[in-house]
């Protein structure tokens, strides 16, 4: 058994004017078959309407209160009306979450009832409302991922540029020692110049090297050449004393070549430990 509750109006004691207020109507002891008194409490219709004007937040639609009877304590609406017959409909709602047409339009209903007192609590907004919404968090989205990818496509494009400026720079570097301007993939061009300048240097390192000794011979210092140039070279002296030895080949046939490289790599390996 629930406290019972009527809407009243009542006039002002200081004014001419009317205000609805409820009377609730509490049983000293509740829930008892014999009560010994009552307890009356008035309150101001707009106090509630003014608890529930904040459930709706900025959307359009109406909140209702209704007592365990079905009759209408108070009610808060933004932009939205129902007729008599819609809120009969409302206030037999079972509890949960419906869809009804209300002045030709959908609406999506909430309806709870409270355990304590009785009431229901039912509140309807315009569906579309929600699809609305849902339609500006998916463009606020979409124009997000835009962003999103602009910015990161500038980035990559940008650090795409810091990476490739050396390859421009080697580009360039090789067009001034060539005579073949680079044309196609830089890579492979810069690939098949290293190729070809690997394939000069290595026809002209025996010319060199030879170079090297013969500067040696004529000299005869090796603290005149750098460290770097004997490494280069693979010319090691280590010991401290050293000599040349020119041979000469009377027989020039070919089937002898194998027998004349031979006797050059013992001869490259020959030492003389007593006058080491």
């Amino acid at each position: 058994k629930f406290p019972s509750i009527r809407l009243t109006n009542m006039l002002n004691q200081n004014s001419s004017l009317e205000q609805n207020v409820l009377t609730y109507i509490l049983p000293i002891i509740p829930n008892s078959s014999d009560p010994y008194g009552s307890v009356m409490y008035l309150i101001k219709e707009k106090e509630l309407a003014h608890l529930i004007d904040s459930v709706l937040g900025n959307y359009r639609g109406l909140t209702y209160i209704f007592d365990n009877h079905g009759r209408v304590l108070s009610y808060s609406g933004h932009g939205d009306t129902a007729s008599q017959q819609d809120i009969q409909q409302l206030s037999e709602l079972p509890p949960g979450i419906h869809s009804l047409p209300i002045n030709n339009e959908e609406h999506s209903v909430i309806s709870v009832t409270s355990d304590i007192n009785g009431w229901s609590y039912v509140t309807l907004m315009a569906s579309n409302q929600f699809f609305s919404s849902v339609l500006n968090v998916r463009s606020f989205i979409i124009i997000l991922f835009i962003v999103i990818a602009i910015v990161g496509t500038a980035i990559a494009l940008l650090f795409a540029r810091m990476q490739y400026l050396p390859i421009a720079e080697l580009v360039r570097f090789t067009n001034k020692k060539t005579d073949t301007p680079a044309s196609g993939n830089e890579l492979e061009y810069i690939r098949t110049t290293l190729q070809q300048y690997s394939s000069k240097i290595d026809l002209q390192e025996p010319y060199a090297r030879n170079h090297v000794l013969s500067m040696l011979l004529k000299h005869g210092y090796a603290q005149m050449m750098t460290p770097e140039i004997f490494d280069t070279f693979h010319l090691h002296f280590d010991q401290s004393h050293h000599f040349v030895m020119m041979m000469g080949w009377d027989d020039l046939e070919q089937q002898h070549l194998q027998a004349r490289q031979e006797v050059h790599r013992k001869l490259a390996y020959l030492e003389f430990p007593a006058l080491a």
